[in-house]
């Protein structure tokens, strides 16, 4: 990431008693995670592909003035970015909340947004997001004349209240070499499944350079990040080469098989897509090993 983004400070002023009304008080009825990706980004680099953001503004209600909520992560040389870090954020009932979503690629360490070049941008509502089928609106990017910026795609989803934490180090063995010169540079990203079928980016882990058995650092996430709470969703683990950003393998399995107890235990592998050779091994073994998954629970109230 070239650079990250400083929330402002947050000030508390305490209101007298006479400043106080009960019922003007805006209560957000829940909590909305938005995930955001984008297809057909401009290529605005020369010898690269762009290094895509996401700036997430918010419209004041009285004055109608754009803030800045948040931003993504920035990733590296991609036209086609899935985000992992979301954006949270309050939904009220009967209020029409418009979202301002600007792309750009990050060329430089300044943290000024407009020091970077513009790929597009779209406007919605967050009811709009919510209301779209399976939560998924996909909107077309505009603001550059003459040119096609590509599609972004918001999917949204109701917060749960699950506190659970789960802590997991994994590894690989085998893995198939997609390096000319070297071995492989792998990585895993964990996607969470919807209930349309899809599947929605959700952690990416390090990358091991020059390796066919690596083994990831350990990783702490929330349950909520996982499967938002419900522990009969599938979680699907892709195998990734750095260098060529091609799939190595992949697992499909249930939030229990991957959070449990079983020592020893080896998740059955999807067969590579890249190559005719059989498919590799994601391992979560013996506590003494070092390569576990644990399950941390903690209530709503934590």
């Amino acid at each position: 990431m070239l650079f990250s983004s400083f929330p402002p400070p947050i000030v508390h002023i305490m209101a007298t008693i006479g400043e106080f009304d009960p019922l003007n008080m805006r209560v957000p009825a829940t909590k909305i995670e938005v995930t955001v990706s984008c297809r057909s980004l401009l290529d605005v680099d020369t010898f690269s592909k762009s290094d895509p953001v996401v700036v997430l503004y918010l419209q004041a209600v009285g004055t109608k003035e754009w803030r800045e909520s948040g931003r993504t992560e920035v990733i590296d040389n991609t036209r086609n970015p899935d985000f992992v870090r979301k954006f949270v954020l309050d939904f009220f009932f009967e209020e029409k909340q418009n979202l301002r979503f600007d792309v750009y690629n990050v060329d430089s360490r300044s943290c000024n947004i407009s020091k970077h070049d513009f790929l597009g941008q779209t406007f919605c509502t967050l009811g709009e997001i919510i209301g779209s089928t399976g939560g998924r609106l996909e909107r077309t990017l505009s603001g550059i004349p003459g040119k096609k910026c590509g599609v972004i795609i918001l999917t949204a989803e109701e917060l749960s209240n699950c506190r659970d934490i789960a802590t997991m180090q994994l590894c690989a063995n085998k893995l198939d070499k997609k390096d000319f010169f070297g071995k492989s540079d792998p990585f895993l990203v964990f996607y969470r499944s919807n209930e349309d079928g899809t599947f929605t980016i959700c952690h990416k882990t390090e990358v091991i350079k020059n390796t066919l058995n690596p083994v990831w650092q350990p990783f702490t996430i929330p349950v909520r990040a996982l499967c938002n709470g419900d522990y009969d969703r599938t979680v699907k683990i892709d195998v990734y080469d750095w260098d060529r950003d091609g799939r190595v393998a992949g697992v499909l399995e249930p939030i229990p098989a991957i959070i449990g107890q079983e020592a020893g235990y080896t998740l059955n592998c999807l067969p590579a897509n890249r190559c005719g050779r059989k498919p590799e091994c994601l391992e979560k073994t013996h506590a003494g090993t070092g390569r576990t998954c644990k399950l941390h629970t903690g209530g709503a109230g934590d």
